[in-house]
């Protein structure tokens, strides 16, 4: 581990056999989670107590006059979606041993990466290991 002042930054090396995964880091200290995402969580909350008060019939725009918090309504907008759309991306990294090739699962609409995987062989199976761990997270993190 390096320390800089108040920064830190650590340094690991993995093992070509053994799988990168995110969900485990997260779930053992959630408060290392982005603020975005911290934010989203409790806003996400606030946003289905205010349409639920309102029968389910209210729309963006009037849940978001409702709220009574300091925040965009695009935001609201956004997390008022169905996060249904998945996009896979496959590329390569050079590195100083080799290249690694990488598949990852990004959220259209949170503009995030749901889920990704990490290999040193280019193989379809990979991009299906990472579009399950992204459905598996989503039914984990949804209840």
């Amino acid at each position: 581990m390096l320390s800089s002042g108040s920064n830190r930054f650590v340094v690991s090396c993995q093992s070509p056999h053994r799988s990168i995964t995110t969900t485990r880091h997260f779930e053992a200290d959630p408060e290392r989670r982005a603020e975005r995402y911290r934010q989203d969580a409790f806003l996400t909350a606030e946003i289905h107590r205010v349409w639920e008060e309102d029968f389910c019939v209210y729309g963006a725009r009037k849940v978001w006059r409702q709220l009574h918090v300091n925040v965009a309504r695009c935001t609201v907008e956004r997390l008022m979606r169905p996060n249904k759309l998945w996009v896979a991306d496959f590329t390569y990294v050079a590195t100083w041993s080799g290249f690694v090739y990488v598949a990852f699962v990004i959220d259209v609409y949170a503009r995030c990466i749901v889920s990704w995987r990490v290999a040193t062989s280019m193989k379809t199976g990979q991009v299906l290991d990472a579009l399950e761990l992204a459905l598996w997270a989503q039914n984990t993190y949804e209840g």
